[in-house]
């Protein structure tokens, strides 16, 4: 027994042979041996019994096959199979493999926790779709289909824990074969706080949050929506541009605190008084807007009318009694105006009339309006083309200068009208005093807005 390797038992080898002597049928085994270079060999044996007529075994013919490369390749291939094993099991990202009928097969420990099962056997048997809510389970029969057909498929699901939990993934599915059979392999990850991030921000792009009221990007994307229905359906619609006035008299003297405070519990008013088909928004720091889909000029009336009424009682803000009112400029698609600038424009054009005669009003947007803002914009650009030559001041490249009239038309303000047109800004009060003398010598008495 000299030929046997180190890890062989020689005893036992040779009782092997010498069980075989009663034996009446082949048999197969495997026996390692060291050969006489050192190295291992492993030997595939068969034992035939040669039997004589007595039925006794006469003799042992074996045949043997080297397999020690066969079953170097076996081992590797197990310790290859092992490391995956541990690898996905203890892999921080889901691995579920399901059969083609839908049942889970497998799942690692990451599965477990993404799940919410506490032990393997809560989810083994069950349909994957179990825990999928009622809009993921649409899309990923669709995606188990393509599977099937040899497609490889990333897509998001959203599952929904036994605790009620909604749990957002990223998962990768492709075919594959577990325990001989075809099944569906899926690495899932959990992206539910990636969502939350991204839902976070575009909740930043579209709502204020002092508010919670959209903002001017939600505002265009809703009104660009009422235009195509309004025009779909051959429906008007209406647009109310609300000015708080006296607001930053407010916020100086009491404090920005005292001001935030001010716009949520104006929010909360403003809401009391929306219709069905009202939706506020808040532009900027005190002007709001409210679109009103498939609404005329009564409807819109009645609103502003209802806002003012409500805002007759003053409101309660640190104890203090704050009496608040709007400017309201109102337009209407398409009699106003075609496009969602012209119908901003026309309402903040009424708007300022109104602040500009007095406050605490509304006013719709006329063709004398027009005509008279048309002049009073006039006598800024005139004001401000003065007083730079005056001064001997460079002007700006043409494209800002066409920018800043956007900017006169949008505001409406010569206080804010300097430094547009020019490298250096204008002096406010001379460029007040000079806008104040152009309106004059145009026959326009027109107030200076606060």
């Amino acid at each position: 027994m000299n030929f046997l390797d180190e890890d062989a038992d020689p005893s036992n080898m040779k009782q092997e042979f010498i069980n075989r002597q009663e034996f009446k049928n082949s048999s197969q085994f495997k026996v390692n041996i060291e050969h006489k270079l050192g190295y291992k060999v492993v030997l595939e044996c068969k034992c035939v019994p040669i039997i004589d007529e007595n039925g006794k075994v006469q003799k042992l013919m074996y045949f043997a096959q080297d397999i020690t490369q066969q079953t170097q390749t076996e081992r590797k291939f197990l310790e290859s199979e092992e490391r995956y094993q541990k690898l996905v099991k203890s892999s921080p990202e889901t691995t579920l493999i399901y059969g083609l009928d839908g049942k889970i097969l497998y799942s690692n420990n990451a599965g477990l926790q993404l799940i919410g099962a506490t032990n393997i056997n809560q989810i083994i048997g069950k349909y994957v779709i179990e825990f999928l809510t009622k809009e993921s389970i649409e899309i990923a029969q669709k995606d188990i289909k393509k599977v099937v057909s040899g497609e490889i498929i990333t897509n998001e699901y959203t599952l929904t824990r036994p605790d009620g939990a909604t749990i957002f993934t990223e998962a990768l599915s492709y075919l594959t074969i577990f325990q001989g059979m075809d099944a569906i392999q899926v690495v899932a990850r959990n992206i539910t706080e990636r969502k939350k991030t991204a839902e976070k921000l575009e909740y930043l792009a579209y709502y204020d949050t002092l508010t919670e009221l959209g903002i001017q990007n939600a505002l265009y994307k809703q009104i660009e929506i009422a235009l195509l229905e309004s025009t779909r359906l051959n429906q008007t619609m209406s647009i109310l541009f609300m000015d708080l006035d006296r607001f930053k008299n407010i916020n100086d003297t009491f404090g920005h605190s005292f001001g935030d405070k001010m716009l949520q519990k104006v929010t909360e008013r403003l809401k009391l008084s929306m219709c069905k088909n009202c939706e506020v928004f808040r532009l900027d720091g005190d002007s709001f807007v409210i679109l009103i889909k498939n609404s005329d000029s009564i409807q819109a009336e009645e609103l502003a009318k209802k806002i003012l009424q409500s805002f007759s009682k003053p409101l309660k803000i640190e104890e203090r009694n704050i009496h608040v009112s709007f400017s309201i400029g109102i337009s209407i698609y398409p009699e106003h105006a075609g496009n969602v600038e012209s119908l901003f424009q026309n309402a903040d054009t009424a708007m300022n009339t109104v602040k500009e005669s007095g406050k605490n009003g509304y006013n719709f947007h006329t063709k004398q309006i027009k005509e008279v803002n048309d002049r009073k914009m006039e006598a800024i650009f005139s004001a401000i083309i003065d007083l730079g030559n005056k001064l001997g001041y460079d002007m700006v490249p043409e494209g800002v200068e066409n920018k800043a009239q956007v900017e006169f038309l949008q505001i409406q303000n010569c206080k804010y009208a300097h430094g547009y047109f020019y490298s250096k800004p204008l002096p406010v009060e001379d460029l007040e005093n000079k806008f104040h003398d152009k309106l004059k010598n145009s026959g326009f008495n027109g107030s200076r807005p606060l």
